[in-house]
């Protein structure tokens, strides 16, 4: 294996994506059909992460509660995520209302926008049921499942995670030796499955580029051009909450921001090459554990949290997007209005938690509702942006994760300043 080591390397990766890029925008034929390989590294990787989360998050929640240390992680971690969703999302609201991506629109850009709407509110007219007031008792519905294997089959993470933490608990309560066999058969688990991610890396250069091949020959060029404002400010606030984010690890390591970001390499451009935040999870636990040495009971059960609850990538869609679909249609937005907005744009990504693109995406029919827009339009034009930003909103969950991770995990962080960086997954 040492002679293929160069595909491990991250600059592989990025001239594999460079040139899927080319492919996908010169040449769509050949990027069309060789985008199933990336699908199918994607699906490989996908099949992974679930057994990897599960093991991950039952093993660290039942060491957490036989060590007595489970409610003060907790506080931690909801205080840490309450903060960060809501600067995300008014980072989100203050660049949608400084850079008004609604206004200042040509003829020829509202043609294009409302063919896109009528053409794809057919699609999504069945996903629009989400206007009505959103209770605690269906966020409630929506994590817990009526059959687990059903929750595996249908992709309901969320659901998932919840057996799981639970499961986690109810081990670590048992006061019996026997319940450290059984973690302790739990963690070899997820080693075997983290071994097999390692195997998986020397194959992540062709996946990459058949992906990106894929995602730039089936881009809509018309609509992307007449939603340019748009796209332009979603990358704004990705970048200053990216930027905020480095700050926050470089305050609380001590690294600069450059080598905080290269810490976390290999994470960040699985993000934005796969567009799949769960597909990063090993990633992310390897990272923070050799490159940070931070403990792996709270990587292992925080990260998985902030992936799939913590939704910063659709709280800054929203909250940009509703921006933008009041502003198309001439509604002005008052303190009161804003604050709706700003509070509910939170309430709506973790109502999508760990659903569907489609699924999450009508869930801003929560914020629209109380302002009187429609959530087809909302759907249809997020949906037509999806392939251009969901890379940066990727790694706006990935980066952000990370910081969370640091950040709870606390003092175990300030003295691992001197430790030597460790080595990226091997097989």
């Amino acid at each position: 294996m040492a002679k293929l080591e160069w595909l491990k390397r991250p600059g592989t990766s990025l001239a594999a994506m460079a040139i899927g890029i080319l492919l996908g925008l010169y040449d769509r034929n050949v990027a069309l059909f060789i985008a199933p390989v990336g699908e199918l590294y994607l699906s490989f990787l996908k099949m992974l992460v679930v057994p990897i989360m599960v093991t991950a998050i039952i093993s660290s929640l039942g060491k957490l509660m036989a060590s007595r240390e489970a409610v003060r992680y907790l506080k931690r971690t909801v205080l840490t995520f309450a903060t960060g969703l809501l600067l995300v999302s008014l980072i989100g609201v203050g660049v949608g209302l400084i850079g008004n991506p609604g206004t200042g629109l040509d003829q020829r850009a509202r043609e294009v926008l409302g063919n896109a709407i009528m053409g794809g509110e057919a699609m999504v007219s069945g996903q629009s049921g989400t206007q009505g007031a959103f209770t605690v008792m269906d966020f409630l519905a929506m994590i817990i499942p009526t059959n687990l294997f059903e929750s595996l089959l249908g992709e309901q993470n969320l659901q998932v995670l919840f057996v799981a933490m639970v499961f986690g608990v109810a081990i670590g309560t048992v006061r019996e030796k026997k319940r450290d066999d059984v973690l302790d058969v739990i963690e070899v688990i997820y080693k075997a499955f983290e071994r097999i991610i390692g195997w998986s890396i020397y194959g992540l250069p062709v996946g990459l580029l058949c992906l990106m091949a894929g995602q730039f020959a089936s881009m809509g060029m018309d609509l992307l051009a007449a939603m340019t404002k748009f796209i332009v400010l979603i990358h704004l606030a990705c970048l200053i909450i990216l930027l905020l984010s480095a700050v926050l690890i470089w305050k609380l390591t001590g690294r600069s921001l450059v080598r905080s970001t290269a810490d976390l390499k290999q994470p960040l451009l699985i993000a934005f090459g796969t567009r799949n935040s769960l597909a990063t999870l090993p990633f992310i636990f390897q990272a923070l554990r050799a490159r940070y040495r931070l403990e792996e009971k709270t990587v292992n059960f925080v990260t998985p949290l902030s992936i799939i609850l913590c939704r910063y990538s659709m709280v800054t869609m929203f909250s940009v997007g509703t921006i933008f679909v009041a502003q198309l249609y001439g509604v002005p937005l008052g303190p009161g209005q804003i604050a709706t907005v700003l509070l509910a744009s939170i309430l709506a990504a973790l109502s999508g938690a760990g659903a569907p693109a489609l699924v999450s995406l009508s869930m801003i029919g929560i914020i629209l509702a109380p302002l009187g827009l429609p959530s087809e339009t909302a759907v249809v034009l997020l949906l037509a942006v999806t392939p251009i930003v969901d890379p940066i909103l990727t790694m706006l969950n990935v980066h952000l994760a990370c910081a969370s991770t640091i950040l709870v995990n606390g003092s175990a962080v300030k003295a691992s300043r001197p430790v030597r960086v460790g080595k990226e997954i091997k097989a």
